[in-house]
This record gives structure tokens, sequence and C-alpha cells, in this order.
């Protein structure tokens, strides 16, 4: 949204009156440059101010997708008269072959080329790719005899060879040899978006097989995205359709699984208990997201009236809902299998739907949970044994439901739980002293002992007690028991692990438990045959809804994890698209662990984007991530997504100054992506507009909270009308610049999201205070 304020903002109102006029004209012509379209302000209101842009370009530049579609017309070399081979085994896997038909459409696209795929060497070739390994290509067993070298089950190579002149392209696995074509595709150029691949422009030159010399062997053999989940704007809103093309482009970045988050009220499992059938099936806590007629920024939702999970639209009864969500479930994984990926799921066993509540007394609700589910009770040891029958049902039913699981992941309550029995529990697991348990809580800081982190303690060591003797009586699959990793064990039971944690369970830690700024790691305080992997979130500081940049922190934290001896990640995100560097970054970093963060960054702009322009961005993402560092600093909860997100902040006080810093370096950054976007190659500017829409709409959104507090602070109706006012539109200027880039339903879920818990409840009250 690019629009001129008719007015300056009441002087004790919001910091927006410092922006020169000026810079509204260079806004809309650079928007023009870049090919948006204009917004609509609301209905019968007047338009807001928006942030001060770059400068713009001079002259005027075709719309892309004009450009884009004369490039695609008449660009690039003319088509070759010569041929590639891409040869694979007679009798090669599945992977292989999809490795081979992938490399034969790179090829086609980038170099114009026929492309033909053979299982022997063809007598007359111009280039020839030899694709798969010695033991299921016999061309390279014949071609590198004695010279294969030494690789794991996820090492992969590309190795140019003089006899037969050939490129070989292989791995030390079927998934490996997949892997290393996309390896390839990255060093031809292509650029590898959750959205979709980007290609560089076309090469002057033939494909060459030669000058190749790479040997990779993953540092973090454990790389993992975590899909589903409760949050509207996160994996859970994707379709099967949006999963299996993100599932795609995660196999290109070469991540090799994927842990389904799931909560007892979703849709994802069914069972019963004592006659009691489970009746609950909901994907999200709030069940309606209208994005009808009053909707800022409804244009993203082409006419629909509710924001829904595609696949679950029209299903309106518990067993229509349970049988999509299972059937979506099981797709998801089963297109992860097809790309060599492993499967897990994540569940809670300690928590259960509400509909076991006469079976379970004196229970208690977990925060956040909204009535849905059920936890122990925080203290009375005698209530264990009713929750025999339940935890044992679901976990039955999660094994049944999905029996190939290589991994399941058993999240422990993050609320104490059954605290009286912890005694009794640590002499059952480890066969120590009461007194060693209470030294083990004298090592807690004095004020988290009584508080939280004590009690919470006890619950763990009571709820581990509790899923081993649950455990000892379930039937595992056929396939047998999937490996267990236990998620949000207190990290004082870290030395105690091996005793403690059920046979072969692994540890998933937080992130906050990796070492910063050279304090010691507690990861480094797990015994070594428990050490698992290190659960982050990306965008944490701004929950989803704000674009925020933690690449460098997280590469830093994985670093510290693999020296603890940690063997990977997983990560977790809402709006996925507001990482696609960061992916990047972590999947060059877990086979690359002396690469420079400047190296990754233009490794993906420069193919993306062209020369000259990765500078920007990077001066651009470090401003985003200063803000994010203000934001997760003074208010941890600013971007998550609650009823009351917007008017928690009307109260009648002076905004922080720290909301006009982090504003500011929102509008920094959208100015040096714009002057990135105006150096940048047609088919890198989607990209950089999609990140410039998220940092307006950070601006935007400080602007509206300023504006509210103003009106808080009025002494007369006409000014709080006003500021009301101008909150109103700047909410919905805010919303309108993110529908311009919407391009996913994450995207489009911000949308509803942010209407529903900010823009309606400020215009309900601008309508309140007019009456």
């Amino acid at each position: 949204m690019i629009c001129m304020p008719p007015f300056l903002p009441h002087p004790r109102g919001t910091y927006a009156c410092r922006l020169a006029l000026a810079w509204g004209i260079a806004c809309m012509a650079a928007c023009a440059a870049l090919g948006a379209p204009a917004d609509t302000a609301a209905p019968g209101a007047a338009q807001a101010s928006s942030p001060p842009q770059a400068p713009p370009r001079q002259g005027a530049q075709p719309h892309e997708a004009q450009q884009a579609a004369a490039l695609s017309a008449g660009a690039g070399p003319p088509p070759a008269t010569s041929q590639v081979h891409i040869v694979v085994g007679p009798q090669s896997h599945e992977l292989v072959r999809l490795a081979a038909h992938e490399l034969a459409s790179q090829l086609e696209r980038l170099y114009r080329t026929e492309v033909q795929i053979a299982d022997a060497i063809p007598a007359d070739t111009r280039a020839l790719v030899l694709v798969g390994s010695p033991q299921d290509n016999p061309a390279i067993a014949a071609a590198m005899e004695g010279r294969w070298p030494q690789l794991s089950q996820q090492g992969l190579l590309l190795r140019s060879i003089p006899e037969p002149p050939a490129l070989v392209v292989g791995g030390g696995s079927p998934r490996a040899t997949l892997w290393a074509v996309y390896e390839l595709g990255r060093r031809l150029g292509i650029t590898y978006l959750l959205s979709g691949d980007v290609d560089p422009a076309p090469p002057a030159e033939p494909f060459s097989t030669t000058g190749y010399d790479v040997l990779l062997e993953p540092q973090f053999p454990h790389r993992v995205l975590a899909l589903l989940g409760d949050q509207v704007i996160g994996p859970s809103c994707w379709d099967l359709n949006e999963n299996a093309r993100v599932l795609g482009q995660l196999a290109k970045l070469k991540y090799n699984g994927v842990v389904l988050v799931m909560h007892p009220w979703q849709p994802f499992v069914h069972f019963s208990v004592s006659g009691i059938s489970k009746s609950q099936a909901r994907l999200w806590r709030q069940t309606h997201w209208p994005v009808g007629g009053d909707t800022a920024g409804r244009a993203a939702f082409g006419g629909a009236r509710s924001f829904v999970n595609p696949d679950l639209a029209g299903k309106n009864s518990y067993p229509m809902l349970t049988d999509a969500g299972i059937e979506l479930a099981r797709g998801i994984m089963a297109r992860a299998r097809q790309l060599g990926m492993s499967c897990a799921v994540l569940f809670a066993p300690l928590e259960v739907p509400q509909d076991f509540s006469s079976l379970l007394p004196e229970s208690a609700s977990p925060a956040g949970a909204e009535g849905l589910s059920l936890i122990p009770h925080p203290t009375r040891a005698k209530e264990i044994e009713p929750w025999s029958a339940a935890v044992s049902a679901q976990w039955q039913a999660y094994l049944q439901t999905y029996p190939d699981l290589e991994a399941l992941y058993l999240s422990l309550p993050q609320e104490p739980v059954w605290t009286e029995g912890a005694p009794d529990a640590w002499q059952e697991l480890t066969g120590r002293t009461r007194d060693e348990l209470q030294q083990l809580i004298d090592t807690l800081p004095e004020g988290e002992r009584a508080s939280v982190q004590g009690p919470l303690l006890l619950g763990h060591v009571s709820s581990l007690a509790f899923l081993r003797r649950a455990m000892a009586a379930l039937s595992p699959p056929s396939r047998g028991m999937p490996r267990l990793y236990l998620k949000g064990l207190h990290p004082a039971l870290y030395p105690a692990a091996e005793e403690l944690l059920p046979p072969g369970a692994g540890v998933v830690a937080s992130g906050e438990h990796v070492a910063e700024e050279g304090e010691a790691s507690t990861l480094a305080r797990l015994p070594k045959s428990r050490h698992g992997v290190v659960w982050l979130m990306l965008g944490e500081a701004g929950q989803g809804t704000f674009f925020t940049s933690e690449g460098v922190k997280l590469r830093d934290r994985l670093l510290a994890a693999q020296q603890a001896g940690h063997d990977g990640f997983v990560l977790e995100c809402a709006v996925a698209a507001d990482h696609d560097f960061t992916l990047h970054l972590l999947s060059r970093a877990s086979f690359e662990p002396d690469l420079k963060v400047e190296e990754a960054l233009g490794s993906l702009i420069d193919p993306l984007c062209g020369q000259g322009v990765a500078e920007r961005v990077a001066l651009a993402l470090e401003r985003i991530e200063r803000a994010g560092a203000l934001i997760a600093r003074h208010d941890p909860q600013w971007g998550r997504p609650a009823p009351q997100m917007v008017l928690r902040h009307a109260v009648a006080e002076p905004a922080p100054t720290w909301w006009e810093e982090a504003a500011a370096l929102y509008t920094e950054g959208a100015n040096d992506l714009y002057r990135a976007a105006d150096r940048s190659r047609v088919e890198g500017r989607p990209y950089l507009r999609r990140l410039i829409r998220r940092c307006e709409w950070g601006w935007y959104y400080f602007q509206s909270v300023a504006a509210l507090r103003a009106a808080e602070q009025a002494n007369d109706l006409d000014s709080r009308l006003s500021q009301l006012e101008a909150a109103v539109e700047h909410m919905y200027n805010g919303l309108a610049a993110l529908a311009e880039a919407a391009h996913d339903n994450s995207s489009r879920a911000v949308i509803a999201v942010l209407n529903e818990y900010g823009y309606r409840p400020l215009a309900a009250r601008l309508e309140e205070a007019g009456r």
C-alpha cells in the first residue's frame, strides 16, 4: 500500500509526523517500478501515511509478468543439436530414477537441450552423466573401479572423470543420490525457494561435465521440519498439495525428515476408553475465521467467506473431520517417503481430550488449551492410576493409525503434574535415595525452586516413571516400536537421563539450552548415549505475524549443539516462506560447518537476483534481525496471535521509545529491499517484494498501536476519534500490503488472524467512540 496522508497525525499521537512528505512520491514510484498494484483505502475513511521508501529507478519498467513472458519466449541460447545422456542402472532404486528425471528436467530448462535417460552408455553422446553408485549402476562401477570414495548413507558426490568423459552424480544411498542431483542444480544456479524453483539467467555455454570434484558429508545428519501443529498461520492450514510442494522443495535443500505435530483435540487420531469415544475434531482452537466483505486485504481470499484448510472444507461432523485429518496426515507421510524422508509424529501422551473428564477426576486443563484437553493433577500422586487406560489407548491409537513411523516424539508436560509422587518415581527409575533428588532440586536457582522449575522437575520424574510403565503395556507395530524422543525434559535431569529415559530414547532439547555468548551449553550435560536433536523456532520473536530474521543466531546454536554431540535439529515455524534464507543457510551449514553467513546469502541471492544485490539484502536482514531482537527483549508476546494482541495496547500511556526504533528498522529494511529490487533481475523481484510487504506491515502495525495509545490519552472526543481513525487506517493499509504478497495459505492465514484480532476490534472501538 503506497498512499499520501491528507493530514499529519496529531502531535500527541504517532511519531509518523516525522516522515517527510516528499518520500511518498518516491514510495509510489518505487512501487510502480516493482509492478505492484495500488491499494484501495477502507470505504469512507481517509488514507494513512506510509513508510519512506528508496528513491525510484530512472525510466519506466515493464511489469514483471510481461518481462518474464518475454524472457520465456525469446531469451537464452538456441536449442542445442547434440544430446545429454543420463545413465542409471537397470535395477536402480525408484529414488535414483527420480533423481535422473529431476536432472533431465533441470538440464532441459537451463540449456534448452535434449536429454535422454538410459540404462547403458550410448555409443555417441556430447555429454554423459552417470547417476547412482557402484552398487546400483554398473557404468559407475566400471568407470570408477577402485576410486569410489567411502561415503556414509548421507554422503554425496559430484565428480568429473576422464574415461569415459562423464560427470558422476551419486551418493551413499538412493536419497543421497537425489540430493546430489539437487546440489548440482544449485551449483548450476537454480534457487530453491519454498514457493518453487527460480532458474538463473540462461547460460551462454552448453552444459559441461568437466570441472567437478565435490564430496559432501553432513555435520548434522538429522535435518527435519515440523508440520501440522495448531497454529492457524502455520503448516496446519496447508492442504496436501501445498504440503507436497513444500516437501519437494525441502528435499532439494537436503532436509531428510518431517515431524507431524498433533494435539489430542485435533482430527488426526480416534480412540475409545471404557465405552467413551473421542468426539472432538477441530484443527484450530478457534473454529471460524471470517474473511468476507468487511475484511481488510480480502482480495487475497478470492471471494471466500471463511478461511479454512482446503482439505477439511465442508467437513462438518466428527467422522468426516477425523477421516479427512487422518487422510491428510497419511498423505503427507506418503509424499515425504517418496522423497526419501523419515516420518515421525509428536504428541503429548499425558494430555488427553476433554471427552474423558469423567474418567479422570481432579484433572487440570493445561495453559492455552481453552478447556479442550486435560493433564494430570498438579500434585496428587494417587491420581496416577486412572490415567493408565486413557494414556495407553491414545498412545496405541497413534501407533495403529500411523504404523510406519520411524520415530515418535513424546512431549512432556510443561506444567507440574503428580509432584507428590516424584520421590517414589525417582527411586523406581534410578535406585537412588530421595535425598539425591532433593540435592538435584537444590542446584536450581533459589528463585525457581518453589515457583515453577522445582515442581516441574518433580513432575517430569513422575511422568517418566508413568510413561515407562505405559510403554511396557503397548502392542508395538509389526515393524517394531519407533525410536522415542522426549521433548521438553527439564535440563536439570540431563545428567540422569541414562537411567530416567526408556531404553534407546533420545532427547529433544530446546534451542534455549544451546550456549550463547560464551555460556556453557546445558546440552553438554547429556550422556552421549542420549544425544538427540535440538528443536528450533524460526521467527520466534515475531510469533509468525511479523517478519524476523534469525539465521545467524540459529546457525550458531546448531554449531554449539554439534559440539555437544547432538545429531541435528527440528525446525518449527509459522509463515514458512519468511524463512527461505534461514532454511537455505541451515541446509548448507549442515554440510559445510565453516560456511560464512555472507557466503550463504550470496549463494541464494546472486543466482536469484543477479550480482550486486546480496549486499543490500544483507543490510535489510540485519536491520530486521535488530527489530526482532527489540521485540524479543521488550515484549516477547508482541506478535503472538491472540484475541487481545492489539487492544492490550489501549492504555493511557505514551508509546514506548522502542516502538519507534523498531518501526524505523522495518522502514530502513524495506528501503534496502526496494534498492535491491531496483537492481534485481526480474525473476528475483517476487521474492524481494514479499519481504518488502512484510516489512511495510511491521511499520504499519507499530503506527496503528501507537495511534491507539494516543487515542487513550486524548483530552477531547475529536482528538480521540482522529487517533482511532488513524489506528484503523494503518491496520487496514498494513493488511492490504500483506494481501499484495499473499502467495500461500500461511500468508493468507496471517491476514485472516489479524483481521479478527486487530482490524475488526479497532473498527468496533472507533464505531463505539463515535456514537
